[in-house]
């Protein structure tokens, strides 16, 4: 890998570092045969750097006949799995024993051949693992370029865990200081989520390169080109980077410079020095467009974060699609797109919203439908502020999402409940059937006639988090497995991430979360007990149980009407509300 600097080219030679390694280390192939080993791998072996070639792990005499067969079934697990894995391995016995680790590393790819990485470490004295360690940083420290190390978090965010010499310098820091920091901190102000961008986009195995806007502890910003490549060992994510300080022309020039990883548009930094450019008077009126893409966290919330990906992906190919080549479209945000239109008149941008609408309804649904709030502002004479103007299409935007926001998440609610009941093969009839009866038993319990309401709607979409579960989990007709039991018993909390962000269904959140509460204490997610459970969360559970045993499931026999209400009888107290499962038996048994 080479990176430029001012035409000076530094090269992090992977190939050097690899002969020159303190570690005993080799290529190998799937059947152990060394292709390559360093110096210090020939020397434990006996051999010199061209007698060790073209041998096999096995001719070595390294290893007993077990540990031979130790490491067969490491090289396959390490092909199997694509992840590095390892082993300690004893050799020796008393005084004279020595304690090794192996570890195969299956990220080397040689044509269409299998091709691993064997290290050995010997780890007698633990304090060699330090020497190395100090003598690997060392190492790091004499390279002329900026080199950072990031872990990855479960938040999404980056962590630096390690840093060189050279970068803590640049940006000064200590050492000390930079470990720790989160990786964003040392970014312009306006590009935080092209961090959170590359931890999920960037591929495996691959290196890519980019421009950043970076900023120093002092202030001062720092344009580098950047080399980012993401690592796997033993299930852990790590991101290189390397770095190199470019001036603003060579950024500019760069393919990646101004642009947004994921959608390709431009970002926040490109789009602010357009508008300084373009704000003239010969290219008024000069319209701007902010655009938001609606239910971004639900999505992510629900299905994760590569479904959002490919929600604000599609958000950027109906901008793309509906834009003139010419147009400045950036991502402003996390869920936020800004358009730049010089030469453009109030009226001709009320033609690009309604085309944009447009495309969103044609737009192949994905997990939930593609709908985009969007507002715009004109600047039409030069006296006008630009950051007003920038201002009031910000203000036009959301008057429009909060206007809309009801019939939009309505929207995206039906869409998901349609979705839900294809997968799980429920009729609409089944559902208004569980609403009336849902809505009588709230009657029976004297609730007010909203709460009757609540509770009918409840019965319609209390299981609104089984949308992310599998269909060969929730259609299997054998008996569940332990871990798919887990899956199910998710769907609550998913529910709930859903229905919180959808005012329709705010004031159902609780108990869509609690609906699968004992009485007794020991349900789920919360271990609720008695009348901490919500009182529609207690309801629906009876509900929901009758339903379950009367019309069966995949797994499970049917029972009879009789059979059921036996079954609520035997745990009335244990998972049920008593007081509710009479009123329940009452209404059912009426009926």
């Amino acid at each position: 890998m080479s990176i430029l600097k001012s035409g000076h080219k530094y090269e992090i030679d992977y190939q050097t570092l690899f002969k020159k390694s303190l570690t005993p280390a080799a290529i190998i192939d799937s059947k152990g045969n060394i292709i390559e080993g360093n110096k210090e791998f020939a020397r434990q072996c006996g051999y010199t750097l061209s007698g060790v070639k073209g041998k096999s792990i096995a001719q070595l005499n390294l290893f007993s006949k077990s540990q031979l067969r130790q490491l067969e079934k490491l090289i396959t697990k390490a092909l199997e799995s694509q992840k590095a894995v390892a082993l300690t391995l004893n050799r020796g016995s008393g005084k004279e024993n020595q304690q090794l680790y192996l570890k195969v590393n299956p990220i080397i790819q040689k044509l269409s051949q299998d091709v691993l990485l064997l290290a050995i470490t010997d780890i007698t004295d633990r304090r060699q693992l330090n020497q190395l360690k100090k003598r690997y940083t060392a190492l790091l420290d004499q390279i002329p370029v900026y080199v950072w190390v990031l872990g990855l978090l479960e938040t999404g965010n980056t962590k630096i865990i390690e840093a060189n010499q050279a970068a803590c310098d640049a940006y000064g820091y200590t050492k000390y200081q930079m470990k720790g920091l989160d990786f964003s901190r040392i970014l312009f102000p306006h590009m935080p989520q092209s961090c959170a961008d590359l931890v999920r986009w960037l591929p495996r195995g691959k290196t890519v390169s980019l421009g950043l806007l970076t900023t120093a502890r002092d202030g001062h910003l720092i344009n580098i080109e950047a080399k980012c490549r993401l690592h796997i060992s033993d299930n852990q994510k790590h991101i290189i980077i390397t770095a190199v300080e470019v001036n603003h022309k060579h950024l500019e020039e760069s393919s990646y410079g101004f642009k947004d990883m994921l959608t390709g548009l431009y970002n926040r930094q490109y789009f602010e020095e357009e508008l300084k450019r373009l704000n003239t008077s010969r290219q008024l009126p000069l319209t701007i467009i902010i655009a938001d893409l609606n239910g971004l966290k639900l999505t992510n919330d629900a299905f994760g974060h590569k479904a959002g990906d490919r929600l604000l992906q599609q958000a950027a190919e109906v901008l793309l699609t509906s834009c003139r080549k010419e147009d400045i479209i950036a991502r402003w945000g996390g869920d936020e797109f800004a358009i730049l239109l010089p030469r453009f008149s109030p009226a001709a941008a009320e033609r690009l919203m309604n085309r944009v609408q447009k495309a969103c309804k044609n737009m192949e649904s994905g997990e939930i439908s593609l709908s985009i709030s969007i507002g715009a502002a004109t600047k039409s004479i030069p006296k006008e502020s630009i950051a007003a103007t920038l201002k009031k299409a910000e203000s036009n935007m959301y008057a429009q999402k909060v206007m809309e926001r009801k019939s939009v998440y309505g929207g995206i609610l039906d869409s998901l409940l349609d979705k839900l009941r294809q997968k799980s093969r429920q009729s609409v009839q089944h559902i208004r059937f569980l609403e009336n009866l849902a809505a009588e038993f709230g009657r029976s319990m004297d609730l007010p006639e909203h709460k009757v309401k609540d509770l009918k709607m409840l019965a319609g979409i209390y299981d609104i988090g089984k949308i992310t579960v599998p269909v060969s989990i929730l259609n299997k007709r054998d008996k569940l497995s332990s871990s798919e039991w887990e899956v199910i018993k998710k769907h609550p909390e998913t529910g709930y991430r859903i229905s919180e962000p959808t005012p329709q269904l705010l004031n159902l959140a609780d108990a869509i979360l609690s609906h699968h509460e004992w009485w007794d204490g020991s349900g789920s997610p919360q271990r609720l007990k008695g009348e901490e459970i919500p009182l529609m969360a207690r309801a629906i559970a009876i509900i929901d149980a009758y339903d379950a045993m009367v019309k069966g499931r995949p797994y499970r026999k049917a029972l009879s009407h009789k059979q059921a209400l036996g079954q609520l009888r035997k745990y009335s107290g244990i998972q049920f509300d008593p007081n509710l499962v009479e009123k329940f038996i009452n209404i059912i048994s009426s009926n």
